[in-house]
């Protein structure tokens, strides 16, 4: 099973990463990020009530979970537009496997900070 799902996440972040390379020469990297965040959104908003995971919004926590949050939003979003302008000026075969390194550098980081 383990197998299978991970072939089809292959499958899927490839084929989105081919698809949003069209979708921003056609329509340019900011509207393709806007249209990409607010289906992300929307899907989120229909799946949260189902999965439980609304319940810790209002938990009394504090402001601290709402900063790292928007924090972590901001990281996001500014990232995920610079991959999409990547997508519209770079080439595909360079830009690609480059954002698909990620994991690579995220081990290398964890592992020196210990």
């Amino acid at each position: 099973m383990g197998i299978l799902l991970g072939l089809l996440t292959a499958l899927t972040w490839g084929g989105a990463d081919f698809i949003a390379r069209f979708a921003t020469h056609r329509i340019g990297a900011l509207r393709s990020m806007l249209y990409m965040q607010l289906t992300g959104f929307l899907l989120l908003s229909l799946l949260l009530p189902t999965l439980g995971g609304w319940g810790h919004l209002a938990d009394g926590s504090g402001w601290q979970p709402w900063a790292w949050g928007f924090l972590a939003g901001s990281f996001n979003a500014v990232s995920g537009l610079a991959l999409y302008r990547a997508f519209e000026i770079g080439k595909m075969a360079v830009v690609a496997p480059l954002s698909a390194s990620y994991p690579a550098l995220t081990l290398l980081l964890s592992w020196m900070t210990g």
